[in-house]
């Protein structure tokens, strides 16, 4: 396998990382996508978190304390690679993001990210992450926190009743 397409494998690992890890209250996946001088920068009023320790601070106390259960999903992943050094690379990824807040609530969240990716010492980790949020607002009804009243289908027969037939209308 080429270098640079063993690259992009490791770097889309990084982006699927960020989500398992966050998703799954993994800190120690999520802590392992950033290189130790890592940035993951939000919008006002959060701004900037500047290395590991404040990121794992940040992940456990706003994020994990704020939102218990996160869902994202992310796509359109593109990767562009530094043409000095192969080293560094851009990557830009659409995500989307359900989660429950403290009062039970349903909150969407859309954005893209925009990422700086290095390998150092031959590990490709995250040392800047740009968060560019679309949406960070609650569903109109909440779906609260017992799990088993969240899944309601919509009533209907299934499966579906046989169709009429011509001869049997008539």
């Amino acid at each position: 396998m080429s270098d640079v397409v063993q690259s992009r494998v490791e770097i889309a690992d990084l982006v699927s990382n960020y989500c398992h890890g966050c998703d799954r209250h993994d800190e120690e996946r999520f802590l392992s996508i950033w290189h130790p001088d890592g940035v993951w920068e939000f919008p006002p009023p959060w701004g900037a978190i500047k290395g590991r320790e404040e990121i794992r601070t940040a992940l456990s106390e706003l994020i994990w304390k704020g939102l218990p259960e996160t869902h994202h999903w992310t796509t359109n992943l593109v990767v562009d690679f530094d043409e000095d050094t192969r080293d560094r690379a851009s990557g830009i990824c659409n995500v989307y993001c359900t989660a429950t807040d403290l009062d039970g609530r349903s909150i969407h969240i859309a954005g893209t990210y925009h990422d700086t990716f290095e390998r150092r010492d031959g590990r490709w980790g995250i040392s800047h992450r740009n968060v560019e949020l679309f949406w960070f607002a609650p569903a109109a009804e909440p779906w609260g926190t017992d799990l088993a009243t969240r899944f309601q289908p919509p009533a209907v027969a299934w499966p579906p009743a046989p169709a009429a037939t011509a001869e049997a209308v008539k």
